[in-house]
């Protein structure tokens, strides 16, 4: 929520702005060029590094956990992570996976497993991917849609990871942080 309020702000003193300055065709032009770059940028910006990087020290192998980070840190190489996550994922987890199946698990399971509260998402999803929401509508998006996604609740002790659908595979695991399986 506080995002789409940080967003809404910014396209109102956009406005503000070009009310204020009269300026012609190709000054317009430019500025939505500007403005379109800024907005690329914020989303950059509003992405949790601090808590990503909680995430690659938390639930995946220490000898993976650093090149995870930098690929979830760029925009551009997060999808490098995702698919990492589609075929490989037991190679990158740790000995954290709590529990495995070749199915997804039920929306009902997710919640109970991971809390009502936010959670942040690591998705192939703009409007979601790199915030923090409730856990309803991040699963009311992505669950068993078929792509790969990373649901960790906001303390970083919990997290569900479902893969690509695979033809017959669709694996997905319930993970818990490795101080929490020891």
């Amino acid at each position: 929520m506080v995002v789409n309020q940080f967003i809404t702000q910014m396209i109102q003193m956009v406005h503000t702005i070009i009310r204020m300055f009269p300026i012609v065709k190709d000054q317009l032009r430019i500025n939505r060029v500007v403005m379109i770059i800024i907005f690329i940028n914020v989303k950059e910006v509003i992405m949790d590094k601090e808590f990503e990087e909680r995430i690659c020290n938390t639930f995946f192998d220490k000898r993976y956990a650093d090149r995870l980070f930098y690929e979830l840190s760029s925009r551009k190489k997060r999808f490098v992570f995702l698919s990492k996550m589609c075929h490989d994922s037991e190679k990158y987890l740790g000995n954290c996976i709590y529990q495995k199946r070749e199915h997804p698990f039920d929306i009902i399971e997710i919640e109970k497993f991971l809390g009502k509260d936010n959670c942040y998402c690591l998705t192939s999803k703009n409007e979601i991917d790199g915030l923090y929401n409730n856990i309803n509508t991040i699963l009311d998006l992505l669950w068993s849609n078929g792509m790969p996604y990373l649901i960790v609740n906001a303390k970083c002790t919990l997290a569900y990871l479902e893969t690509e659908y695979n033809f017959s595979e669709h694996n997905a695991y319930f993970l818990k942080s490795k101080q929490l399986c020891f």
